[in-house]
């Protein structure tokens, strides 16, 4: 499964959505589960399914998946 066939199915599972919903406009608006604790959640699966690791403050910015996937291509993962 290619990095971002991970990130897609991880979101898909994490929000209870099927994958083919998402694009990289997705976003916290456009998903019902992806509140406050959603986005806590989130991040503990990305720091540990692409060994990574997030601050506070980048924490905040995840506000759609595109951002998400910059972020995870800022720390080395190739998409």
């Amino acid at each position: 499964m290619s990095p971002r066939e991970q990130l897609y199915q991880l979101m898909a599972d994490l929000f209870a959505i099927d994958a083919s919903e998402l694009s990289p406009a997705s976003s916290r608006e456009s998903i019902d589960r992806w509140d406050s604790m959603g986005t806590i959640d989130l991040v503990a699966q990305l720091e540990k399914t692409f060994s990574v690791r997030f601050d506070l403050l980048e924490v905040d910015q995840l506000l759609t998946l595109e951002i998400v996937e910059k972020s995870l291509v800022e720390k080395g993962v190739q998409f």
